[in-house]
């Protein structure tokens, strides 16, 4: 038979779809169905799908009587929901392919809830393909890796490998740094995200809501992530919906980073609030040396500060700055290239200033892994 779709068939198609939580299968079962109506599965779509017989033709004459119409099509509605629930399990069954990307973890996890942690093929708004961590597990799942900042060399002060920060030296002139935290450029792959810089194009091209951050020993393999992770904590308030859905847009169009741009103390940007997964705000405080605790608070995430000497840093992960204070190169990451003074020039600027104001080596030796949902 000619395979003409029913709008019957539309409304048991949508009515399938929204009781499966799906809309994409449906969709994509209505715009193929030529195609389809000539494999196995189709034919058994047709089959249940009859025309009615038709009338009897009219009497002949200058005015014959018109004829019976036929009776309406009819549908076996379970049959089409089996169809189309088989093509919504093997959609979930290859989701996360590189045949078949997906545009988030938690897409994936939204379709399969038994999905482990491990990598998966993702495709942002702007069709970039690429393969990155998905952490399946934590707060419910569906985190995103798209970055790591890993600090290849402590002592040299914005040189190659700083790429979160300048790797042409400290300048009094090259304000802005190399501009990682706002650019396009990528680099890396997920599954060494813990022992070199890592960011996929996600990063500025993914819409999220939160971020969860987890600070991971050096060279931990890609299997031990999770299990490894010394400190894991995320935000739950939705804050990136304020500024442009990502971490790219939210440095780019609202808080840059920029040397002797703007003021300290009064120019620093959003702190948020986390919540923790593994830790907690007094573990947190036992890794810093007494003279950095007195300058921050625990429990949050800040983005954009200044310190006195006007230099900008980007992340401060797991603590935000006091009121009134501005040593912010000791806990913060991600420096401009010019940050007020050369040892606080670096991915990790001043963590190992020392004489109270330095870090544990236990975080100085591990990376800033930073996931969207």
């Amino acid at each position: 038979m000619n395979c003409f779709l029913p709008l019957a068939l539309l409304s048991v198609c949508a009515s399938v779809a929204s009781q499966a939580r799906s809309d994409s299968v449906c969709g994509r079962l209505l715009n193929s169905y030529e195609s389809l109506c000539s494999t196995e599965d189709n034919t058994a779509l047709s089959s249940v799908i009859s025309q009615g017989p038709s009338g009897k033709r009219g009497a002949p004459g200058q005015k014959g009587e018109p004829g019976r119409t036929g009776s309406p099509a009819e549908i076996d509605y379970e049959r089409v929901r089996q169809i189309i629930r088989r093509t919504m399990e093997e959609d979930n069954a290859n989701l996360g392919t590189i045949t078949h990307p997906a545009s988030s973890c938690k897409h994936i996890k939204r379709r399969d809830a038994n999905s482990q942690n491990g990598l998966y093929f993702l495709q942002d708004l702007e069709g970039n393909v690429f393969r990155t961590y998905c952490d399946m597990s934590t707060a419910g799942g569906g985190w995103s890796l798209v970055a790591s900042v890993h600090e290849n060399n402590m002592k040299g002060r914005c040189t190659a490998g700083d790429r979160w920060s300048s790797e042409q030296g400290y300048s009094t002139t090259r304000l802005h740094g190399d501009g990682f935290w706002e650019n396009r450029a990528t680099y890396g792959q997920a599954s060494s995200a813990s022992s070199d810089d890592y960011k996929n194009s996600g990063y500025y091209a993914m819409n999220a809501t939160d971020i969860m951050v987890w600070q991971v020993p050096n060279d931990t393999p890609m299997n031990d992530f999770e299990s490894s992770a010394l400190l894991k904590y995320h935000t739950d308030n939705g804050f990136l919906s304020t500024y442009g859905w990502n971490l790219a847009s939210l440095f780019s169009v609202h808080y840059n980073l920029k040397a002797k741009q703007y003021r300290k103390y009064l120019d620093n940007g959003p702190a948020i609030p986390i919540t923790w997964d593994r830790g907690s705000n007094e573990e947190l405080l036992r890794l810093y040396e007494a003279n950095t605790r007195g300058e921050m608070l625990p429990g949050f995430v800040q983005f954009r500060v200044i310190n006195h000497e006007l230099g900008a840093f980007a992340f401060c992960p797991g603590v935000k700055i006091k009121s009134g204070k501005a040593n912010v190169e000791h806990p913060c990451i991600g420096s401009t290239s010019f940050a007020g003074a050369a040892n606080y020039c670096g991915d990790f600027a001043a963590r190992d200033y020392g004489r109270g104001w330095g870090l544990s080596s236990v975080l100085t030796e591990s990376v800033v892994m930073i996931f969207y949902r």
